[in-house]
């Protein structure tokens, strides 16, 4: 493994181990993704917490759809703001009409990872 060529990417309670993980080991991943995550405020809450998103330091492209009734866009959103703060490169997608299971395999969210890697030196 090439240890300088790590990436995370998790779904819903995957994304908010990966903004969990990035929060604890900023220094291992190059660059980071996930559909249906972001941080919360209450204390206990399953999402990546305030202090875990405000150590994230790794290029982080987040993706969310505003029809999604398990996972509310607003964690996604005080995610991003956190990151904005940090300042930490990011990039906040809202797909329109899409749902909490739909946005995990869709076609155009997984190029637009693709893409992100590509520009952070993930891949070729």
């Amino acid at each position: 493994v090439d240890m300088g060529r790590l990436a995370a990417h998790g779904h819903s309670m995957g994304g908010f181990a990966t903004g969990a993980l990035l929060g604890t080991h900023p220094e291992l991943f190059l660059v980071a993704s996930h559909t249906a995550g972001g941080m919360s405020t209450q204390a206990g809450a399953a999402a990546t917490s305030v202090a875990q998103a405000q150590a994230i330091t790794t290029p982080y492209s987040l993706h969310h759809g505003d029809a999604d009734t398990v996972v509310p866009l607003a964690l996604d959103q005080a995610l991003a703001n956190q990151l904005a703060a940090n300042p930490t490169p990011h990039q906040l997608t809202v797909y329109p009409g899409f749902t909490h299971p739909q946005i995990a395999t869709n076609a155009g969210m997984l190029s637009a990872v693709r893409t992100w890697y590509v520009q952070h030196g993930l891949l070729p």
